[in-house]
């Protein structure tokens, strides 16, 4: 048994209370001044008596929900029907079968597997109601919470205790007396996932990647300069002596130009050019020796010495600005938001569960969210799909809606999608309105299975804001029984049976199929380099090309040599 953290005094006299009980009821003892009494000598449980000695009647709603407060005899019959079960059938008068009524029954989910010990223990007789059961006076209290409407039930004293997972939140607090905490509650901010976070699909501006640490206008100049350079030592140095080098078009100057100086000179001026653009690129690219000894005056080498500099300076850059380039585009933010603050400061919307609002609105306040960020719905499943839809910035989410609805996506729950409702909670405001199923289990979604893992890609945010909230779960409860209800909880949570039907009743059910989105590695994958593999391969294979077109050449050209020789000895 765990002691809530909110209202430490009340949750200190409750927890004396019960222990109290329980010494007194160790010893034989009797509870002097309570309406209800353990005869005398009776040792130990059940001993819940009334005045006449006999069992007392408790008035109990189960409030069914998943995972939490089941009854599987209910199913069972409403299916041997052949009817299809849904969690809330029994609290539909027109759906509800006699199994509905029948305390036993309400043996499913951990609150209300706890519960029915808890009350077997207490040895009390139990008259087993839903929401079926509510009064008028519940049904028109002012609340959208179908558990706020229980409270006040007992409020009027038509219900002695309601069993489901509570929050005691101050609006509850103050309608009525609650037990000691079952459990408490820790929530997890989740948002979306940054859009700059997820791997896009493959397209062919990736191949361009690689160019984009420089500006266009730096390519353009570094191409200027580099080719001003060579120009400069060109002047300087004057033209290649044509034996000391092997032309690159040699073949027709060999072929076609030996009878012609002027086409021969020409062609000679040409092949300096391209050569000395050729030995420019190699020294920016690092072979930078060939260049410099072919730098014999100090003109010359007074050029070099500015592209030295030059190179220097643009390859170190653009490898220091290459790599930066890589690990800033990879180090992204993985969810849209990183705490509360951010969403305050963009001034976006918080989605929150209605039944939190009294409890978290002064903290909220206090980091300077306004009331109108803050947007109110009525179940996990709506709020939880309009965060998908972008219809908040973040989301708070219960330890155990984490593990069924993201984690587990076992969940199936109504969304109001009708255009005219701009709340889209689980029901429209309009009777008549378009209310979708959502089914996030792909085992068991149907022709719902385009919802399946709907979930998966939210991201949980670490926020110190939102991990100081904590909720207790507590049952509203009749003042005079509340330290019996306690005692028999206490007493309960001893044997250490709470965890064993939290395992057994809901995270087993709920196995994890969604792992926690990771942030992309920092590590440069291949599309990030693909243009080097295009532009690199495409050279190698326009040299291969020109390699074999020039022995295409040649060969041809021999074949003619031989045709014509063959003319001439015909002759």
């Amino acid at each position: 048994w765990q002691p809530r953290t909110k209202q430490p005094m009340r949750a200190e006299r409750s927890r004396w209370s019960a222990v109290a009980l329980l010494c007194w009821m160790a010893f034989g003892g009797s509870a002097k001044g309570q309406k209800f009494a353990c005869p005398p000598g009776t040792p130990g449980w059940p001993c819940l008596r009334g005045s006449d000695g006999n069992p007392i009647t408790m008035r109990v709603v189960f409030l069914e929900g998943a995972f939490i407060t089941l009854n599987p005899a209910a199913r069972a019959k409403v299916e041997s029907m052949g009817r299809k079960y849904t969690v809330g059938d029994c609290d539909n008068a027109a759906k509800a079968v006699p199994e509905c009524f029948v305390f036993e029954n309400w043996n499913g989910g951990w609150i209300g597997a706890f519960m029915n010990q808890v009350l077997k223990d207490m040895g009390v007789n139990v008259i087993a109601l839903t929401k079926a059961n509510y009064s008028a006076a519940a049904k028109a209290a002012k609340t959208g919470s179908s558990f706020t409407r229980c409270v006040w039930d007992v409020k009027y004293g038509n219900v002695d205790l309601c069993v489901g997972d509570f929050w005691e939140t101050p609006e509850r607090r103050n309608l009525t007396t609650f037990t000691t905490p079952i459990d408490s509650d820790v929530f997890t901010l989740y948002t979306t996932m940054n859009p700059a976070a997820v791997k896009n699909d493959f397209d062919i501006s990736m191949f361009t990647q690689i160019f984009l640490p420089f500006d266009n206008a730096v390519w353009l100049l570094l191409a200027i300069f580099v080719i001003a350079a060579v120009v400069v030592v060109r002047i300087v140095e004057g033209p290649t002596d044509p034996e000391e080098k092997r032309l690159i078009f040699e073949p027709i100057l060999h072929h076609h130009c030996r009878g012609s100086p002027t086409v021969k000179a020409a062609l000679s001026s040409l092949d300096d050019v391209v050569d000395g653009i050729w030995t420019a690129a190699m020294a920016f690219l690092g072979g930078e020796d060939y260049f410099l000894d072919n730098a014999r005056r100090w003109p010359s080498r007074i050029a070099c010495v500015a592209l030295g500099i030059f190179v220097f300076v643009h390859v170190n850059t653009y490898t220091g600005n290459l790599a930066a380039f890589y690990v800033n585009n990879n180090q992204v933010q993985l969810g849209l938001v990183a705490s509360l603050k951010d969403i305050k400061t963009a001034n976006g919307n918080l989605c929150l569960y209605q039944s939190m609002a009294s409890a978290t609105s002064k903290i909220f306040t206090q980091l300077g969210i306004a009331d109108s960020q803050v947007v109110l719905m009525d179940s996990y499943g709506s709020m939880l799909e309009r965060l998908h839809e972008g219809g908040c910035m973040g989301a708070v989410v219960g330890k155990f809606e984490r593990r069924i609805f993201i984690s587990g996506a076992n969940a199936t729950f109504n969304v109001c999608t009708d255009p005219g409702d701009a709340a889209h909670w689980s029901t429209c405001a309009n009777a008549s309105g378009k209310v979708e199923t959502f089914n996030l289990n792909p085992a068991t979604c149907g022709g719902q299975c385009k919802y399946a893992k709907r979930f998966c890609d939210l991201v949980a945010v670490p926020d110190d804001t939102i991990n100081m909230i904590t909720l207790s779960w507590e049952l509203p409860v009749r003042t005079e029984l509340e330290p019996w209800v306690s005692s028999a909880m206490v007493r309960a949570h001893t044997g250490g049976n709470l965890s064993m039907l939290q395992n057994r009743e809901i995270l087993a059910p709920n196995p994890v199929v969604c792992e926690q989105p990771s942030a992309p590695s920092i590590a440069v994958d291949v599309d990030k380099l693909s243009g080097t593999f295009l532009i690199c391969g495409g050279f190698v294979a326009l040299g291969l090309l020109l390699h074999f077109l020039m022995l295409l050449y040649g060969v041809l050209h021999r074949a003619r040599g031989w045709h014509r020789r063959g003319e001439g000895a015909a002759a």
